[in-house]
């Protein structure tokens, strides 16, 4: 069975740019996008409107999610995957957190947090043109970042899973997680 590694940090931290880093040296593993999981699922939904959705509707569909990785498992061979997501979703007028309960349904063989100056991911956010996100005070961002750090502490000692927090750009870090995963 593919063993999935939850990968979480706040949106411009550098998630996807680590994961691709670790897949050029791994072409057999696999990223694993939530929104795109979520795209999928409700058909062609531009990825900047799911930050629109109310409160229950992102909570909703956490279940695309879980049902897309679970696919995922089902039709194909590869060793590991990189699941690529969030353990907070910014809908501007609050910020919710992902249940335990989807965490615990994607069955995660880790947990790995991805963390930055907010420095550094402020300068990224506000140059990357592929995706519409909000500029936020350092204060704001520190905040976010402290609470998925915090969450995935919580979620990993409940489910009994191992936790790395990483650097961006610690692609030794990630590969070696993971290798150590797989055994």
């Amino acid at each position: 069975m593919t063993a999935i590694v939850g990968v979480f940090g706040i949106s411009g931290v550098g998630k996807t740019t680590l994961i691709n880093a670790v897949l050029h040296d791994r072409p057999m593993w696999i990223r694993l996008s939530g929104g795109t999981l979520i795209q999928r699922a409700r058909g062609t939904v531009a990825r900047d409107t799911l930050r629109d959705l109310s409160m229950e509707q992102v909570l909703a569909n956490q279940r695309y999610i879980v049902e897309g990785v679970r696919h995922f498992r089902e039709t194909t061979d590869a060793p590991l995957a990189f699941f690529d997501g969030h353990l907070l979703v910014d809908l501007r007028s609050t910020i919710v957190d992902i249940p335990l309960q989807v965490i615990s349904d994607l069955h995660l063989a880790g947990i790995v947090v991805v963390h930055d100056s907010v420095t550094a991911i402020a300068d990224r956010r506000l140059v990357d043109g592929s995706r519409r996100r909000d500029q936020k005070a350092p204060e704001e961002l520190d905040a976010e970042q402290s609470r998925t750090e915090r969450l995935s502490r919580d979620y990993s000692s409940k489910l009994s899973i191992p936790l790395e927090i990483l650097s961006a750009g610690d692609v030794e870090g990630l590969r070696s997680f993971a290798d150590g995963l797989l055994g």
